[in-house]
């Protein structure tokens, strides 16, 4: 299977050997692989939450704040500056989030990933179930809002619609 051949310039003899093709067929390899992993990460994992690409935290750690937060028993009602567990304090910037839990048990939480002058923030509402219709609104100036009473002293800025029961959000006094 090896074949000769010469070069009169270099004067020497050049050998294509199978170690060409095996590398050949290795690049083949790898590059289908490849496509098999970003089909995978951009059909599964990221629609599934599991491989976040803006810095948004994955819903697993969310998932995992409910759980913790439930095992507490709140009761209904407001709950404010409750504390996170030491492994999910990353979720907001103190470590510690609101909670709201309405009459018929649903938990839905507010986690401030960064608070700035004036109490102004940015942070994700997340809720156990989907939110309803009329707990969205609009503002004054015609931003989509959160309109849970307690949640926070003033209703959330829907930034991003992750999920019906996960949104990006904000608040800005200006």
């Amino acid at each position: 299977m090896e074949q000769e051949l010469l070069n009169p310039e270099e004067g020497n003899v050049k050998r294509k050997s199978s170690v060409s093709r095996t590398l050949f067929l290795l690049a083949v390899i790898t590059v289908i692989t490849l496509g098999i992993c970003f089909t995978l990460i951009i059909f599964y994992a990221i629609p599934n939450g599991l491989v976040v690409l803006d810095g948004t935290p994955p819903e697993s750690d969310f998932q995992a704040a409910l759980q913790d937060l439930t095992k507490l028993g709140l009761g209904s009602g407001t709950h404010t500056a409750v504390d996170l567990p030491p492994s999910l304090g990353h979720l907001s910037q103190d470590g510690k989030v609101n909670a709201v839990v309405t009459p018929n048990g649903r938990l839905i939480v507010l986690f401030k990933t960064h608070i700035g002058w004036k109490e102004n923030y940015e942070g994700f509402v997340y809720s156990d179930a989907p939110l309803r219709a009329n707990e969205l609104g609009t503002d004054s100036y015609g931003r989509s809002i959160i309109q849970i009473v307690g949640l926070d002293k003033d209703y959330p800025v829907i930034q991003k619609q992750l999920r019906t029961h996960w949104f990006e959000v904000y608040f800005d006094l200006n």
